[in-house]
């Protein structure tokens, strides 16, 4: 099944919040899920199971999807195009700093990594290498075309979300966005540090079976039954805690990442 454009990545740089701007849009149809980690982790489930992960009501949509796994990887790179040469590529761009550190808050929900962020760094490499755009970003641009890559900017996008969203879409060859801006403001996929590292592994494991298995209905009844039930129970948000970059980890990671920043203020880019 070929897609006309899939957004790559990378994680933490706000892909949940451009999966749900994107599905907003009466042309465009999106996996009934954000994330199927079809051209990274499940090929070898084959074209029909991703396929069914597609609303097939609206046949010209143009189709796309958000994987925010797909930029690190290379299978990933070599199937996409393989699958769909010409397809558009969206690439998220958020500081690199803050993009890793909350990449380290986000994986820390899924592994017992170390609290400390510099053996965080020497457990898990894929906290700064999902985000390498000097090393992953050439590679996607010489396979497809840079005029192929689109560059889309998360800071930006939080000041001005209709404008730069509508931007996307007219380069994607689409009609603009007509809602309440306020609608694009809600923030999606916050990270956090969970309490219970059991019951974050246990909701995960659940919403992945119900998605894979294209069970939609009942993933989506799932997910607000849990948001009413924290909420009754007075547990949302009290199941995590906040957890906020130090001036030493920012330092490190300052250090760790300059050549990023080096690289994106060559392309004109600056955070």
């Amino acid at each position: 099944m070929k897609l006309d454009f899939i957004g790559i990545g990378p994680m933490r740089a706000g892909t949940s919040w451009l999966h749900h701007a994107l599905s907003l849009h009466p042309g465009v149809s999106l996996p009934r899920e954000k994330e199927t980690f079809y051209f990274d982790r499940y090929f070898e489930r084959g074209p029909a199971w991703y396929a069914a992960h597609f609303d097939a009501e609206n046949p010209r949509a143009m189709r796309g999807e958000i994987g925010a796994s797909y930029f690190s990887s290379e299978e990933a790179l070599d199937r996409i195009h393989d699958v769909s040469p010409n397809a558009k590529l969206i690439v998220s761009l958020r500081d690199p700093v803050e993009r890793a550190f909350s990449t380290f808050i986000h994986l820390s929900k899924y592994q017992r990594l170390p609290h400390e962020l510099e053996r965080a760094l020497k457990a898990e490499p894929l906290i700064l290498d999902s985000g390498r755009y000097s090393l992953h970003l050439p590679r996607w641009e010489a396979r497809f075309g840079a005029e192929r890559v689109y560059l889309f900017h998360l800071e930006s996008a939080i000041d001005r979300p209709l404008a730069e969203v509508n931007a996307l879409l007219d380069w994607l060859g689409l009609e603009p966005l007509r809602v309440d801006e306020e609608a694009l403001r809600e923030p999606k996929n916050e990270g956090f540090v969970a309490r219970s590292y059991a019951y974050q592994r246990l909701s995960d494991f659940v919403f992945r079976f119900l998605a894979d298995n294209h069970h939609f209905n009942t993933l989506n009844a799932l997910r607000t039954l849990k948001r009413r039930g924290e909420a009754l129970l007075g547990r949302g948000r009290s199941m995590s805690t906040e957890r906020r970059m130090t001036d030493a980890e920012r330092a490190l990671l300052i250090e760790r990442l300059e050549p990023e920043y080096a690289f994106l203020r060559a392309r004109g880019v600056e955070f």
